[in-house]
């Protein structure tokens, strides 16, 4: 997309967004291409590294920002801690949560021995920060209003966001 499609509509569009003429993009296109041209027209901030796509899961008694949901599929812990940064920079405006939101990070169990090493460093580093951090959270949390920002990687965001939207259009369709 980069080599190729420079001049895009999609391209042009992020573009806009560097330059001050617009504030945000919608788009059904491809997300990989969105994410490159994010990457090099808008040049993240350091130490954020890798962008990332971010929705909101709606859920009692208030919704959660889900991020990463595809767009980098593999973290190494300093990357989820500057994912969880990212979510509580963006989190009060998308959510309307307040200046400190609650953060999680997204894992096979709540216990403090679970998840792979990547998610046990990052566990680390977000617990010796200054962000309101609340631990490990599962699947079984997202729509019950467990945190304002739940940060796992691209791979296990993507799928989980799959899973939810058919989830809900099996439900959709039965009634």
């Amino acid at each position: 997309a980069l080599r190729k499609k420079r001049l895009s509509s999609l391209s042009m569009a992020v573009k806009s967004v560097a330059d001050h003429q617009a504030d945000v993009v919608l788009t059904a296109g491809n997300s990989g291409a969105l994410v490159a041209f994010a990457k090099y027209w808008l040049k993240p901030l350091a130490p954020i590294e890798r962008p990332a796509l971010a929705t909101v899961i709606p859920g009692v008694p208030k919704p959660t920002l889900l991020l990463d949901v595809g767009a980098t599929l593999e973290y190494n812990a300093d990357d989820l801690f500057a994912l969880a940064e990212m979510g509580v920079q963006v989190a009060p405006y998308l959510l309307n949560c307040g200046k400190n939101p609650e953060v999680a990070l997204l894992n096979v169990g709540t216990e403090h021995i679970k998840g792979h090493d990547t998610v046990q460093q990052a566990d680390r580093l977000i617990q010796e920060s200054d962000l309101n951090y609340l631990g490990f959270c599962e699947g079984s949390h997202l729509f019950k209003g467990f945190a304002d920002v739940i940060c796992c990687d691209g791979f296990v965001g993507n799928i989980t966001l799959k899973a939810c939207e058919g989830l809900a259009q099996q439900l959709q369709n039965k009634q």
